[in-house]
């Protein structure tokens, strides 16, 4: 097909040029009369067989989950993820599945809808206008007690140098 495309757009206009036209309506009357026909002639191919080779699409298949453009994302701890500067939350109900961290897959359709999966599962999720804020709950510390060291740590002895022994003149 692409090379269809450069034939049609170098020599169309070229022919264009060479027989003067100016104007898209005369383009367009030399394209249906002309042009298209002869190109048909130039490109056309026989089939090898004339038997209907195409095959039904199972019902299963959904085409608007194939046709369109699938990007990996990681979940965050806020169970959200980011898409084209959206952020689209999990909802709730899928916390045994524990995604946090994980990876899922983001559909974004033809019709512009949206859809998350994970393992093949639909996931519900919402739109947010933000990121939800973190609320930390800060734990009670637990009160500081010193630690002595035993008996015969090596810290707990002297902070004097240790005695040399004098060696024998020898």
């Amino acid at each position: 097909m692409e090379r269809v495309n450069r034939t049609c757009q170098d020599r169309l206009v070229k022919e264009l040029k060479l027989l003067g036209i100016t104007t898209i309506q005369q383009a367009n009357v030399y394209l249906e009369k002309t042009f298209s026909k002869s190109l048909n002639r130039l490109i056309r191919r026989v089939p090898a067989s004339g038997a209907n080779l195409h095959q039904a699409v199972p019902k299963s298949l959904k085409l608007e989950d194939i046709l369109c453009v699938i990007q990996e994302r990681m979940v965050g701890q806020d169970w959200c993820v980011q898409w084209d500067g959206r952020i689209l939350q999990i909802q709730k109900q899928h916390q045994p599945l524990a995604l946090a961290g994980k990876r899922i897959r983001v559909l974004a359709r033809a019709d512009g809808s949206l859809k998350l999966v994970h393992q093949d599962r639909a996931l519900v999720f919402v739109e947010l206008a933000r990121r939800p804020v973190e609320v930390l709950i800060s734990k009670p510390m637990a009160p500081y007690l010193p630690q002595r060291p035993a008996a015969n740590h090596p810290w707990a002895g002297s902070f004097k140098e240790p005695k040399r022994n004098a060696l024998p003149a020898g």
